[in-house]
């Protein structure tokens, strides 16, 4: 009875081992042809999703040319991130009118994003300002180097936004 009770053990444990390779093996080829399926599909995304880039950055630099830029395209400015140009309308005739941010977006479904929003929304509320810094030639001369301008860490109380931490 022990003799039975080992072997049916083994041929029990041997056909569980066939069956987990076969299953296995199956898997591998089911993996592979969905693979070799999909592949194409993720391709044709990407080089649609890359096309869709290169139009909008093109048509961010044509759009000045185009009949819906109602300005002077030499009072335009290409700034391209956050916002994509700044139009001083009128500055080539002398006579400043506005000043006005465009974003140029490619396709009408083309949804601003999050920061683009935070843009013209400030913009709108008025929440904008101008402000000139004049440097002291004598605090460009004794500039450290680039690396040692590096704030040490985001929270680096010595850095100002815009304001170079050698300026007193």
């Amino acid at each position: 009875m022990a003799q039975f009770q080992a072997w049916r053990q083994k041929d029990y444990d041997s056909v569980k081992r066939e069956q987990a390779e076969i299953a296995t093996r199956e898997a591998q080829v089911q993996l592979e042809q969905w693979k070799s399926g999909i592949e194409s599909t993720i391709r044709a995304d990407a080089i649609q999703k890359s096309q869709s880039v290169i139009i909008g950055k093109v048509t961010e630099h044509a759009v000045l040319y185009l009949p819906e830029f109602t300005y002077n395209p030499k009072d335009a400015r290409f700034i391209g991130s956050p916002v994509d140009l700044g139009v001083f309308d009128g500055l080539d005739r002398e006579s400043l009118e506005q000043i006005v941010s465009i974003e140029v977006k490619s396709s009408v479904k083309t949804a601003f994003t999050k920061r683009e929003r935070f843009i013209r929304d400030a913009i709108q509320a008025g929440r904008v300002q101008w402000r000139g810094i004049r440097l002291d030639p004598s605090h460009i001369a004794s500039a450290p180097a680039a690396a040692e301008l590096a704030p040490a860490s985001i929270h680096d109380p010595t850095r100002r936004s815009g304001i170079w931490p050698f300026r007193k």
